[in-house]
């Protein structure tokens, strides 16, 4: 009704369901250890979001990579044994980061019991990381890598928005983990949705369909 349940559809089409997550081979990452591998992570991590951002990403080849970063190629073997290894490194990271935002949100709207303004925050976050992670996603799936764990899977925060909206009393205790989960996977959904094909996101159908789950027997 909503067009909720195509966007989620589209979502596991497009390989960005935990089943594609499960089923991707997996990327070895080494950890850094010493100051020096730190200083190669940052800048090698700074050069993949800054062609990320400008949209070379994709084609840019692993020792022209390491190049813009300043490093040798060898240094760059020495920390990751692929490009697609430090591209999910990298989306890793903002990830983590973007779910910490996040679980800030509650905070922000609990003394006004604003249902409504939460959803919509959660929907710009989740707009703005969507946008900004697209190109990192997408050189992802075009080699089959491994995805990194859906931000609305992470325990932490269904747990959070779960607490929230019982709280407020929109939903009732028994109920309130599966809800909120589905709300989060919602957003995200049709948020990846909208970045992946460079559409504005429909924030008006997402808070109705949201509300509408929500207020369902």
């Amino acid at each position: 009704m909503f067009g909720y349940v195509s966007a989620l559809e589209i979502f596991r089409f497009k390989g960005l369901s935990r089943s594609h997550e499960m089923t991707s081979h997996p990327i070895p990452v080494r950890a850094p250890v010493q100051k020096r591998s730190q200083r190669t992570y940052d800048r090698l991590a700074g050069a993949i979001l800054a062609a990320a951002n400008d949209g070379s990403l994709s084609t840019l080849t692993l020792p022209r990579l390491a190049q813009r970063a300043g490093v040798s190629t060898g240094a760059f073997y020495g920390r990751f044994a692929s490009k697609e290894a430090a591209v999910r490194d990298v989306l890793d990271r903002q990830t983590t980061a973007f779910v910490s935002r996040l679980s800030l949100l509650g905070a922000q709207h609990r003394p006004g019991r604003d249902v409504r303004g939460w959803i919509a925050a959660v929907t710009r976050e989740f707009d703005d990381h969507a946008r900004a992670i697209t190109s990192l996603v997408r050189v992802l799936i075009t080699t089959g890598a491994a995805l990194p764990a859906s931000a609305a899977h992470s325990p932490a925060l269904r747990r959070e928005a779960a607490a929230l909206l019982t709280e407020w009393g929109v939903v009732q205790a028994r109920q309130s983990e599966r809800r909120a989960g589905f709300v989060l996977e919602l957003v995200e959904a049709m948020t990846r949705d909208a970045a992946l094909s460079n559409r504005r996101v429909d924030h008006a159908d997402i808070e109705m369909a949201a509300l509408w789950y929500l207020s369902a027997p």
